[in-house]
């Protein structure tokens, strides 16, 4: 950048006088502006080479201005943004303070932090002392300024940068802001704009979870069955801390405090055995919001989770073939080929066996093989007596009547309580001469 002449007060006079009547022609500013002591002369480089060297005054926003001027150092003056605008001439503007001058600068701001330089008299500086000239602001019209020493000051720009009153949200949303906010006299424009586009979002925080699984899996058991049922747990951890503790409880009582177990020969009956798994945790760390900021709120504390319930029961089976001969005994109902589980009032027909549905679902259905001599099928007279048997290769027509009902105690698996049980059977003039189907309806 080329050297500039600069407004100096230790040129020649006659110089001083001509360089100082172009600058003359501003207009004298308003009580309250800033005035600096300053003339102005054109010199050479060498005599510009023989001056002592310049300190900027840099700017920023600060406070209050002291500036020493004593010291015979030149000092240039800028705005935040390094601008000066000099009013009527194109030279650059110094501070010169160790010689007796009669012309003055005043610094006014203009907008957008620029600071316009013109010409005014008077005498009426800030920090004067005795014959020592300073350089001063008049500082809550527009300036923040500071003493950064060595006569560097930093000079900042104030008034509209912050809010003036509160303002509130009425009506609208500004970006991140919602109806109801209020922006606080004294928000800087830099909280300002940080307010409407930065949202603060908490963290989720995402409790433990706890699931227990059995092998043999919960299902149908024929009541008295005997088995060792495996356990394992899954503890998902999330946001919580770690575990502390294990627990099994099997109809609520605790049986280990730890995984895998194996409950060994276990007789399931009718009446339903529960086990349950349980876990301490100790209390999770917090996490922050999506500023960065830790956000306690909904932290995971320590405590116990609960797993599911896994309930086992034994059931009564229903038993149906075609023996050789009538069952009598528990042995020979249990040694029929086939069983069900489901010996329960059917809720498709009523107990005379007419639908309740367009098309009832059977309880079981026996295949009747060629040459089979009788069809029998038996299950526990805690249900109602066979409310339909259906033949499906004719229409499904009704033929319950053709069977006979006898009563036969039959025992469980491992031969567990034997309970009185229907046993229905069929005895036709001639063995079955085709494969054919009965749908049984209890």
């Amino acid at each position: 950048m080329p050297q500039q002449p600069y407004i100096n007060t230790y040129e020649d006079p006659a110089l001083k006088k001509a360089t100082i009547s172009e600058i003359k022609n501003t207009s004298i500013p308003n009580v309250g502006l800033r005035p600096v002591k300053t003339t102005s002369t054109t010199v050479d480089d060498a005599t510009v080479a023989s001056r002592p060297a310049k300190t900027e005054l840099d700017s920023a926003v600060g406070s209050a201005i002291n500036v020493n001027t004593s010291d015979s150092v030149e000092r240039i003056v800028k705005t935040p943004d390094g601008t000066i605008v000099i009013v009527n001439t194109n030279k650059e503007v110094t501070v010169n303070t160790y010689e007796d001058i009669s012309e003055q600068k005043f610094i006014n701001n203009v907008s957008g932090g620029i600071l316009a330089v013109g010409t005014v008299t008077g005498t009426t500086y800030l920090n004067e002392v005795s014959n020592v000239n300073k350089l001063g602001f008049n500082v809550g019209g527009g300036f923040s300024i500071t003493d950064l020493g060595n006569g560097t000051a930093s000079v900042g720009l104030t008034g509209s940068s912050v809010l003036e009153d509160n303002v509130e949200v009425i009506g609208t949303s500004v970006g991140a802001v919602d109806a109801g906010y209020t922006f606080p006299i004294g928000m800087t424009f830099t909280q300002f704009v940080m307010a409407i586009s930065q949202k603060t979002i908490p963290p989720t925080y995402t409790p433990p979870t706890l699931s227990l699984a059995g092998s043999p899996t919960v299902g149908q058991f024929e009541i008295g069955t005997i088995t060792n049922i495996l356990f394992t747990r899954t503890f998902t951890q999330n946001d919580a801390g770690s575990q502390t503790a294990n627990r099994l409880y099997k109809n609520a009582v605790l049986i280990s405090s730890s995984f895998p177990y194996t409950d060994n020969s276990v007789q399931l009956t009718g009446s339903t055995i529960s086990y349950q798994a349980q876990v301490d945790y100790a209390q999770g760390p917090i996490k922050n919001d999506n500023m960065g900021n830790p956000s306690p709120a909904g932290r995971i504390n320590a405590g116990t989770i609960s797993s599911n319930t896994l309930s086992y029961v034994g059931i009564r089976r229903s038993f149906y073939g075609t023996p050789l001969t009538t069952p009598t005994t528990s042995n020979d109902v249990r040694a029929m080929s086939g069983s069900s589980f489901n010996t329960a009032n059917n809720p498709d027909v009523n107990a005379s066996g007419e639908n309740l549905v367009p098309s009832p679902t059977p309880n079981y259905t026996i295949t009747i093989p060629i040459g089979a001599t009788r069809v029998t099928f038996a299950y526990p007279d805690t249900s109602r007596s066979v409310a339909s048997v259906r033949y499906q290769e004719l229409a499904f027509s009704e033929v319950k009547s053709n069977f006979t009902q006898t009563t036969v105690s039959v025992a469980g698996a491992n031969s567990y309580l034997p309970v009185s049980y229907r046993v229905y059977t069929y005895v036709p003039v001639e063995p079955f001469s085709q494969e054919v189907h009965y749908l049984v309806f209890i």
